[in-house]
């Protein structure tokens, strides 16, 4: 047993003394720069509007998915239009984005019946400078 404890003492032992002795040194002082916050190294990821059809269900829907996915709230905004028309749907994502300059993406969710606007709709995206998805 005094030779496990002698083994034991001496695996312990840091060139002049032992590990334990240097609790009591001072600590080297903080510079400023080692307390300041550091560079942001990921870019920002995008904000994207969603403008949906109708005013309940798909808003939901697509909020439970941002949910699920774990999506921030500041990167989705999902929001329902004022008109069904896909041609209103595209015109106020558009007026939203000039109000809301942080906007990267737009996407439109509207469903394809025979609406008369669809087509303008479609065509208005390509127009428009704004991003859409």
């Amino acid at each position: 047993m005094a030779r496990f404890l002698s083994l034991a003492n001496s695996s312990y032992r840091n060139g002049a003394g032992f590990v334990s002795d240097k609790l009591f040194q001072k600590k080297k002082s903080r510079h400023k720069k080692d307390l300041a916050r550091k560079e942001a190294k990921r870019s920002p990821y995008e904000t994207i509007l969603i403008a949906c059809e109708d005013s309940k269900s798909s808003p939901n829907y697509l909020s439970e998915i941002r949910k699920y996915f774990r999506l921030n709230t500041a990167n989705v905004i999902v929001m329902p239009s004022k008109g069904s028309a896909p041609i209103s749907v595209v015109e106020y994502s558009i007026e939203i984005a000039k109000t809301m300059p942080q906007i990267d993406r737009i996407a439109c969710v509207f469903d394809r019946d025979n609406h008369e606007s669809y087509e303008r709709a479609i065509n208005k995206r390509f127009i428009n400078k704004t991003s859409f998805i």
